[in-house]
């Protein structure tokens, strides 16, 4: 008798998750008015832009270029950079070879926005975060996360945007809208790297996930795994014909701390005016005799951070904890960076490495607001008002941007005068470099990437 109470409650405990769950699910009204807000924001970021299109650095003088160059065979399937983007390769080839080449800034900013959009479909549809408020501030910490300046308008930085919507995959109900997020998986799987690093929390999702009651929820999730799995070994393949990169130097351990400090706790929450702040005391001579007091203290605030952060999310369920697990593998991607090193690292070009660790950190202190109460709830709160107040204040750094050169004035340029290059932003990249006339080339992969040497003069 006493069993069958016992199994009896947990059937009810069961019907109850499915409900609270269910009830989660967004209506199709508001799913399409929380993504047609996301796109006014998104196009009103960013107006000029919107009426001009932009091509930013490796858009034009790798995807786009080696695109023209090639065939278009060789355009899809070639690994630049070191690893395999599917959706870089995709948007160079179709602003290469099928839209006017004037029209290619145009398009590259829309497929920035599209996969941007796909990241909030997919985190507006995630059932574990409950009503719309929680998904609306889902959608702000996805969109609004610093350093978001270091990686928008581009399709390069598509890779990112796709790994935070692979995490919200993984916390999602794997029956619903299963072929749309095997779909997104495989497309993540297949744009960078950091998407695969996640497939270990895929196979423990599928193995805590195990019921008999619920078969074609577990085969879902097998498929999900699956999928990732095969995107797994493609970018391995691709990693370990290119062994030089596992052989680069590497930032030291303080600058690995300095770096989570600057770009995931001071740029993420107290505005890049307290980033800026700590680089300066890097070698500062007003510190010079205390500067191994500064980097103990670096080192031991991102540790801090790291266990608070780690221990809010173990208090708040499955999907708090997985979505940290994520945010910290997603740190492996930046810590094993050959080419972005040190000072680099925790001040420079480094910080947009830490743009997934951000918002994953973010979505996982959503969902501690949502199911814990008192000193946590509070504390993460706290956090997400910070770091919306952080993204918000980093929107006029964006503004501010140089909004020159214009992509469709320099091809008119070109056109008039083909040995001329078409520049493109920022101000300091080398121009891009085409033939009068698109070729059929049989070229080397790597032959433009920016991580050989004497790329700038090719």
């Amino acid at each position: 008798m006493r069993a069958a109470e016992v199994c009896g409650r947990g059937r009810m405990r069961g019907m109850h998750a499915d409900a609270r769950e269910t009830k989660a699910q967004p209506t199709a009204g508001r799913t399409w008015l929380l993504c047609a807000g996301a796109l006014l924001f998104l196009c009103l970021r960013t107006p000029y832009e919107f009426i001009h299109g932009m091509v930013y650095d490796e858009e034009g003088t790798v995807y786009l270029r080696y695109a023209w160059d090639a065939t278009v065979r060789h355009a899809l399937l070639a690994p630049h950079q070191g690893y395999y983007s599917l959706f870089a390769n995709g948007c160079g080839v179709v602003a290469a070879r099928v839209v006017p080449l004037e029209q290619a800034g145009h398009f590259l900013f829309g497929a920035e926005i599209a996969v941007q959009l796909l990241m909030v479909w997919m985190v507006v549809e995630c059932e574990r975060f409950a009503g719309v408020w929680q998904k609306l501030l889902a959608v702000a910490i996805a969109l609004l996360t610093p350093p978001t300046s270091a990686i928008v308008l581009s399709t390069i930085h598509g890779q990112f945007f796709l790994a935070v919507m692979t995490a919200a995959i993984l916390i999602s109900d794997a029956e619903r809208l299963r072929w749309a997020r095997l779909a997104a998986l495989g497309l993540a799987g297949l744009t960078g790297v950091t998407s695969c690093l996640l497939l270990p929390l895929f196979v423990w999702q599928a193995w805590r996930e195990r019921a008999r009651d619920r078969p074609q929820r577990m085969d879902a999730r097998k498929a999900q795994v699956a999928v990732l799995g095969v995107c797994a070994v493609v970018q391995a393949l691709v990693i370990l014909t290119q062994p030089r990169d596992f052989h680069g130097t590497h930032s030291t351990l303080r600058f690995y701390a300095g770096a989570l400090l600057s770009n995931g706790v001071m740029d993420h929450f107290f505005t890049s005016w307290s980033y800026v702040e700590v680089c300066k005391a890097v070698g500062s001579p007003k510190l010079r005799n205390l500067q191994e007091l500064f980097w103990l203290a670096v080192e031991g605030v991102s540790a801090l951070y790291l266990a608070v952060t780690a221990w809010l999310a173990w208090r708040s369920g499955r999907a708090a904890r997985l979505m940290a697990a994520a945010a910290l593998l997603s740190l492996a991607a930046s810590f094993s960076r050959s080419l972005v090193v040190n000072m680099d690292l925790m001040c420079g070009s480094g910080g947009r490495y830490f743009v997934i660790f951000n918002i994953l950190t973010g979505l996982s202190l959503v969902l501690v607001s949502q199911n814990t109460r008192g000193l946590s709830a509070l504390a993460a709160r706290v956090l997400i008002a910070c770091c919306l107040w952080s993204g918000a204040r980093e929107l006029e750094y964006i503004a501010i941007h140089p909004h020159l050169p214009v992509w469709s004035q320099q091809v008119a340029a070109w056109r008039a005068d083909p040995a001329r290059g078409i520049a493109v932003r920022p101000g300091y990249w080398p121009d891009v470099k085409l033939t009068r006339e698109p070729g059929n080339r049989d070229l080397p992969a790597n032959i433009y990437d920016t991580n050989q040497p004497g790329w700038r003069d090719r």
